[in-house]
């Protein structure tokens, strides 16, 4: 009986290994394919920008001024609380970096352990990333170029928003992930089209009121807000259309118009 014991175990810990092996080895090459389809050559520039931003940040003598415009004065003064504190304000990065570990983590776990195939998941976490950093390489790039006082007179890297524009690019590229799954797995129309509004509620909810932080922090001018906001939108929904849609729709979206004498620009989104 001990024999036959000893037997037993030995085969269930050799499958176990050899099931071990493989998944690793699945998940090895789901994660480098992925790697390989994420990035590209294009991408050295950017990437070189993105890094370089963040290790040794290039500083112009003659930068382009740029004051505060009347509106940014007047909501200033309406909205700001000089010394607050709020939670907006945190790191702007922890809101991507636990989005991007978080979904690395999970992915590996379920190739692991469940032996799923995990290419799709690793692509979309690649692709999570190149949009913040392509965002963060943006918002740097402006900020080292343009001389904006901030509202404190902190400094003058006010224009524009990188807390905005971070926390922009991680919800609209969330929301593209969570309105592609709810139009595949969910099909009641009244209960997807509810999860949509939920889901843009809270991911847009938080990176709007990111940014209004901003400004009643005294760190950042309305104009710096919704400059911030739109790089931020624009670029997460185009990469996630670019990658997992038919192609890059998302001018389909925006219009230009007037309104009296005044130019306008209006967004437009589809819940269906």
């Amino acid at each position: 009986m001990l024999k036959i014991s000893v037997i037993i175990f030995l085969v269930n810990n050799s499958l176990f290994v050899i099931f071990a092996q493989s998944n690793l080895e699945r998940s090895i090459n789901s994660l480098s394919r992925a790697a390989n389809e994420s990035f590209s050559w294009q991408d050295i520039p950017g990437s070189a920008l993105w890094i370089s931003a963040r290790l040794a940040p290039f500083k112009l003598t003659h930068k382009l001024d740029m004051d505060g415009f009347g509106i940014d004065r007047e909501i200033q003064s309406q909205w700001s609380v000089p010394g607050s504190k709020s939670l907006g304000s945190t790191d702007p990065r922890r809101y991507p970096e636990t989005v991007f570990f978080g979904g690395m983590a999970v992915t590996t776990a379920a190739g692991l352990i469940l032996g799923t195939d995990s290419y799709e998941g690793y692509k979309h976490s690649f692709v999570f990333f190149k949009a913040v950093m392509y965002t963060d390489a943006l918002t740097e790039l402006i900020k080292n170029t343009t001389d904006r006082k901030r509202p404190d007179n902190s400094d003058n890297r006010s224009f524009f928003s990188g807390h905005t524009s971070i926390a922009f690019v991680t919800s609209s590229f969330l929301f593209e992930e969570s309105n592609a799954l709810l139009n595949d797995y969910v099909k009641d129309p009244a209960l997807r089209i509810s999860l949509k509004v939920l889901s843009f509620s809270a991911l847009y909810g938080w990176a709007g009121y990111v940014g209004y932080s901003r400004i009643r922090d005294n760190k950042h001018y309305f104009t710096d807000v919704l400059t911030g906001a739109a790089v931020g939108t624009i670029i997460g929904i185009y990469f996630h259309n670019l990658y997992f849609e038919d192609g890059p729709t998302l001018m389909k979206a925006f219009s230009l118009g007037l309104q009296g004498n005044q130019p306008t620009l209006s967004f437009r989104y589809n819940l269906r």
